[in-house]
């Protein structure tokens, strides 16, 4: 390490004088700014994407029956295409009024979704979690195409835990898998699942973050699986950053809290509240990810198989 600060040292030493030099030697000497063409560009790029939004929020209300025409048309027309984006961003939403700016934004052309039928499973009951899983299973569901509700909900309940510091409950490890990324019936449970483990806005710091971060590593195979992210190389030196990307597919966010010399973090209670409010208005609206689970006959197809 000591060379290194010391290799570092001579570095700036070095462009110091040289810098001195030049100046000497009567050459102009300014500070890097950036080319205005590249401050050019990404100030389009947020005007396209401003006038995208508006276009979406502006854009005239269709009905379901519309949006199913629409869906299977051959052809449609600008306007209709953002009539498209905003009846989905209302229905996965669950928005009873015009969307907002920050609705669409939010949304993010549908990026959001995943998101939110992510946080609705963790925070189920295990009840619904099985019946999740229990229905993908009898309605052959391909492999891509499982969210593997219950690895999910272990998975996030153990690096919560972690985070905060709470002992696991020891139960049937999860077996390491190859890297065909493959979660078989026999790998489902890791731990006892427990209702309760919730996002939570207790602090934690480095080293409880270090703890969660091993975690995915030992379990970075179950992880991919789920669509939780791949935690199977990681550069060790951005931990927070690496839990940060793992809350984000949940739809939560954390943030540095205290000063440097007690660094803490803590998921930000604005992510909470908006990921709940919107579970909530999904389920009230019974079009949250269970909502085929809950309509399917299990026993028909018991009964069919039987026969």
């Amino acid at each position: 390490v000591a060379a290194i600060e010391e290799r570092e040292k001579s570095c700036q030493q070095f462009a110091h004088t040289t810098l001195l030099i030049l100046m000497q030697k009567g050459y102009p000497v300014e500070a890097f700014t950036e080319p205005d063409k590249i401050t050019e560009i990404k100030g389009t790029a947020k005007l396209v994407k401003m006038e995208h939004t508006l276009n979406v929020i502006n854009s005239d209300d269709i009905s379901d029956v519309e949006y199913t025409k629409l869906q299977h048309a051959n052809k449609i027309l600008e306007s209709e295409y953002f009539s498209i984006e905003k009846h989905e961003c209302k229905s996965q939403l669950a928005l009873d009024n015009e969307p907002l700016e920050e609705d669409v934004l939010f949304w993010d052309g549908g990026r959001i979704k995943p998101a939110l039928e992510r946080f609705e499973i963790v925070t189920a009951q295990t009840n619904d979690i099985s019946m999740l899983d229990e229905y993908e299973s009898e309605t052959m569901t391909a492999a891509k195409d499982k969210s593997y509700a219950t690895s999910q909900k272990i998975i996030f309940s153990s690096v919560m835990n972690l985070l905060q510091d709470k002992k696991q409950q020891k139960a049937n490890p999860l077996e390491p898998q190859t890297d065909k990324l493959s979660i078989t019936k026999e790998t489902l449970h890791l731990s006892v699942i427990s209702d309760n483990t919730k996002p939570s806005l207790k602090r934690y710091n480095s080293e409880r973050i270090t703890a969660a971060i091993d975690y995915l590593i030992a379990n970075y195979a179950e992880a991919s699986a789920a669509g939780l992210g791949n935690f199977k190389s990681l550069n060790r030196k951005y931990d927070a950053r690496t839990l940060g990307y793992f809350l984000k597919r949940f739809g939560l966010k954390h943030s540095a809290v205290g000063d440097n010399k007690d660094r803490k973090y803590q998921i930000t209670e604005e992510s909470v509240l908006m990921m709940k409010g919107i579970t909530n208005r999904r389920q009230i609206k019974q079009i949250s990810v269970f909502k085929q689970a809950n309509e399917f006959n299990f026993k028909s197809v018991t009964n069919e198989v039987s026969t």
